[in-house]
């Protein structure tokens, strides 16, 4: 398989997984509104092009497979076939079996998808009434496809359009098919091709391999222009496509014979218009048709600027070029150091202005990788709807904030660590349907899932209105695991916060979903590891809330450059409320208990000299770092502060992967190594010492 053809199947599996996404996120919403046509119409196209697609790009096994739930779809958009919670979970079940197989999963008929597509089908032929229960289908053999849309049968208005398509000459290198998709046309409605040939080259100098045709196609139809575009989606980059309603140059119906005569001889038809029109009067609505004119005339202009507006690139070349904007940020920083070094005024100005483009071009590469969190969120509506149903009860998903927009990078990460979060919400947290009402609760259940953007982070909030936890079974659980002692007190945000420690459960009976005292300790590593925060708060009988804080991306920050004997140190600037200073006191013990009065509050500090173990004379006067880690504040006593400074993140490699209290590296200036802190984990590490005193 050519480079090209190879290009051209990975650009249909990208665009078939969004349409995957679209039609499950349809399919869920028309369960809630089974009389609502314009999700049926949605869903529709959605298969349609899948099916469409996936036989141009040589996926048969998908072309196949869709066929008969395309019919089914065409059945209810006919009114035919009623929207059941059978269809919905048929057609949910069919989107997980194209997913398989759009990732190579099944090589073959004979595998167990085969056994689960047969059933697949069995059950929506059954929605049907059985096989050769349907009309037949208008093209021998093949399924009757786009019907128009939102509009009742026999009362939609019909449009004549002429389609000139040219592909280019190297199209047949791409996998591409031209008679499948003209095909695919014909289906739409009564139609005529006119095939041309004028590029066509004497026969020694033909190329088997190339494409000299190119079409004028008239189609009498009652489906949108945007319909008729969706069959060229895969190819618009690859040929010349003009789509024109000739019913806003005429409201007669076109002489297709005389059309095609004038096509072939001139190849356009605007002079000859008045030449092709038959008697006939067209029976057009004024207000349809003045819709699909005010459409139709944008169509050349408006619509040609939408589709060059934006481009799809591969991600991995959006990490690349963030990475390499970060090596600009490094060589900025060295460019500044110099000219802070020779004083040279020419120099400088120079440096201010390769600083100020510089941090524009940061900001733009990394808007490019950022994304609405709302793509994750809502994939999280199948996982409720499934795993409620699963465990019989009835709960809702809210979403709120899905607008905001974080890292791509943040977004995947985050995934795992919100699926079992909202799992436990499921199984912990929603009561069983007569428990909530015997307690005056709504008989369903809701899970809330929000963000919003805080500064430099993204705050994502699961909530549920469940039972809340029970401050007295975590501590009775604590105890009996040896957590804590009897004589431990602890307030109720510090038990809640054992139900992130490994092999912790609440739950007396594992099930499916949870309760082996596995999952949030591994939830906490993540998001820490995303150096983001968990917080959890809970009423008992009321509910429970998670919420968690991410920085807004992962490859460049903001920080606080400091230093201890002479090292640099970075502590991200989002965590920081304030510096301020205090005389050395050489009486406190070493790793005792410090804390610094901050305008009458009592606050916890750590000398990071003494948690890293630095040797040399402490100075005078320290300089202190209030932060708030965990929704509590605590400082960190260095030796200076130095500024604010963008700094890149970098990897400490394996080799020094596990020390604590750092989080990784970044290249300073001068080409010396600063340690970026890991905040949490130095309060967590500090919290540890106290404990085992």
């Amino acid at each position: 398989m050519s480079s090209a053809v190879e290009a051209g199947r990975q650009a249909f599996i990208v665009e078939a997984h969004d349409l995957l996404a679209q039609l499950e996120e349809s399919l869920l919403a028309l369960e809630e509104e089974p009389d609502n046509q314009e999700l049926v119409n949605r869903i529709f196209r959605c298969m349609h092009t899948i099916k469409g697609s996936g036989g141009m790009f040589g996926f048969d096994l998908i072309e196949s497979f869709t066929h008969t739930l395309e019919n089914t779809l065409d059945d209810v958009r006919k009114g035919a076939v009623k929207v059941t919670q059978n269809l919905i979970d048929l057609s949910l079940a069919a989107c997980d079996e194209i997913t398989i197989l759009l990732e190579g999963r099944a090589k073959n008929l004979e595998d167990e998808g085969a056994v689960r597509r047969a059933q697949i089908l069995q059950g929506i032929e059954t929605l049907q009434g059985g096989p050769g229960s349907l009309p037949t289908p208008a093209h021998s053999g093949e399924p009757i496809e786009n019907i128009i849309e939102s509009e009742q049968e026999g009362n939609s208005p019909v449009w004549t359009w002429l389609i000139t398509f040219v592909p280019e000459k190297n199209i047949f290198s791409f996998g591409t098919k031209p008679l499948l998709l003209l095909k695919e046309l014909q289906e739409m409605g009564e139609s005529r091709l006119i095939c041309h040939t004028d590029k066509l080259d004497s026969l020694d100098k033909l190329d088997p391999e190339s494409c000299y045709f190119w079409w004028h196609i008239l189609l009498e139809t009652d489906r949108s222009s945007d319909d008729i575009r969706d069959v060229f989606m895969f190819v618009e980059d690859d040929c010349r496509l003009e789509i024109k309603n000739l019913n806003t140059l005429t409201d007669r119906t076109v002489d297709f014979d005389r059309a095609e005569a004038v096509l072939r001889e001139k190849g356009r038809l605007d002079e000859d218009l008045s030449a092709v029109v038959r008697g006939k009067e067209r029976a057009l609505q004024k207000e349809t048709g003045s819709m699909q004119k005010d459409s139709d005339n944008k169509t050349g202009q408006g619509e040609d600027s939408r589709r060059v507006a934006s481009i799809r690139v591969d991600a991995e070349r959006l990490d690349i070029l963030v990475n390499l904007v970060g090596e600009m940020v490094i060589t900025q920083a060295r460019l500044r150091e110099a000219v802070d070094t020779q004083h040279d005024t020419g120099l400088s100005i120079v440096s201010e202005e390769m600083e100020r483009l510089t941090s524009e071009l940061r900001d733009i590469s990394m808007s490019m990788r950022m994304v609405p969190i709302g793509t994750m969120f809502s994939k999280f509506k199948r996982l409720v709807r499934d795993q409620s149903r699963q465990y019989g009860k009835s709960i809702d998903l809210a979403l709120n904030g899905g607008e905001t927009e974080l890292d791509k990078n943040v977004i995947e990460k985050l995934n795992d660590p919100l699926v079992h979060i909202i799992r436990n919400a499921i199984d912990h947290g929603i009561e069983p349907e007569a428990n909530r009402m015997v307690n005056g609760k709504n008989r369903k259940g809701t899970i809330t899932l929000s963000a919003f953007q805080a500064g430099a982070d993204v705050v994502i909030e699961i909530n549920d209105d469940g039972a809340g936890i029970d401050p007295g079974i975590v501590r009775a659980r604590a105890l009996e695991k040896g957590l804590i002692n009897e004589s431990d007190i602890l307030t109720d945000n510090e038990l809640y916060g054992l139900i992130f420690r490994p092999g912790f459960s609440t739950k007396k009976q594992a099930t499916s979903l949870s309760g082996r005292g596995v999952g949030m300790d591994v939830v906490k590593k993540n998001v820490e590891a995303l150096r983001g925060s968990l917080e959890v708060n809970s009423t008992k009988g009321k509910g429970t809330s998670v919420i968690i804080k991410i920085p807004l991306t992962l490859g460049i920050i903001e920080g606080l450059l400091v230093s201890i004997a002479g090292e640099y140190y970075v502590c991200p600037l989002s965590v920081v409320e304030e510096c301020i200073e205090k005389p050395y006191d050489e009486r406190s013990e070493k790793g005792a208990s410090q804390f610094i009065n901050v305008r009458g509050e009592a606050v916890p500090y750590i000398r990071l000299r003494e948690t890293f173990e630095i040797k040399g004379t402490v100075p005078a006067i320290e300089q202190i770092l209030i932060t708030k880690v965990n929704n509590e504040r605590v400082g960190f006593a260095v030796d200076e502060i130095i500024r604010e400074q963008q700094v890149v993140i970098k990897s400490l490699g394996r080799m020094y992967g596990g020390v604590n209290g750092v989080s990784g590296a970044t290249i300073m200036g001068d080409g010396s190594v600063g340690m970026i802190l890991d905040v949490q984990k130095l309060v967590s590490m500090a919290g540890s010492q106290e404990t085992n005193k």
